[in-house]
């Protein structure tokens, strides 16, 4: 193979495939990822990419409160969030970190030592990306010569949106076209899920500039799949 693209059970194509090679190969490009670096990021999501990939982090146990009957485990969430956010900011040393969807808060600990330096900034990205065939061996080799690499992204949260970007975009010798590979919407910049496609959303993904949209639910609404099969049948 020459090219390597992440998808999710949630993407799809919204438009003909017959182009995507020469689309990714554009500019001479080794990989297509859509990434900032931490440093650049506004400063609320900034400190939050700080909090997720400069400690390390371990299940807080007592958090997940297993033993609490109906809902009034989410409600002590809602409740202690604000306090907890607040230790957050007061002090440097240690971190707690909730996940969305009731998983159990994480307590992390400031690491001494990270990745990161001037010449290997921490970088924040989508979790889909394309890798050309060179671009995924040198991954795979960099991650076999360095195990610690991936042991120290293991204890982060969220690795997924800055290991391998991290990786890619530090490398001198990788030409990587920093857009993104999937079509995505989001209510607000703080989601914790893109927005799932509809069928009055046809217009606005046949528009979009890339191959693969995401999300699309049939539960939800699989008429958008028949129009985006119908659509691309005619291009074809």
């Amino acid at each position: 193979f020459d090219w390597m693209v992440l998808l999710s059970a949630q993407d799809y194509p919204i438009k003909p495939l017959v182009g995507l090679a020469d689309d990714l190969t554009r500019n001479g490009s080794d990989a297509v990822f859509g990434a900032t670096p931490i440093s650049q990021l506004p400063m609320v999501k900034r400190m939050l990419m700080h909090r997720r990939y400069f400690f390390q982090y371990r299940p807080a146990a007592v958090t997940r409160a297993r033993w609490l009957p109906g809902g009034v485990g989410d409600v002590l969430r809602a409740v202690t969030w604000s306090f907890l956010q607040a230790l957050n900011i007061l002090q440097p040393l240690f971190k707690l970190y909730r996940l969305p969807d009731r998983m159990p808060y994480r307590f992390g600990w400031r690491a001494r030592n990270t990745p990161f330096g001037s010449n290997w900034p921490c970088w924040h990205a989508s979790s889909w990306f394309a890798l050309s065939r060179g671009t995924l061996d040198y991954v795979l080799d960099y991650m076999a010569d360095h195990p610690e690499y991936a042991d120290y992204y293991r204890r982060t949260m969220n690795p997924d949106e800055s290991m391998l970007a991290t990786l890619v975009f530090n490398s001198p010798n990788l030409r990587v076209a920093n857009r993104d590979v999937t079509y995505t919407r989001w209510a607000s910049g703080m989601s914790a899920h893109p927005d799932v496609f509809r069928l009055d959303d046809l217009p606005e993904l046949v528009a979009a500039p890339q191959y693969f949209a995401r999300k699309l639910d049939i539960d939800k609404d699989s008429r958008i799949l028949d129009g985006l099969d119908d659509f691309i049948s005619v291009k074809v």
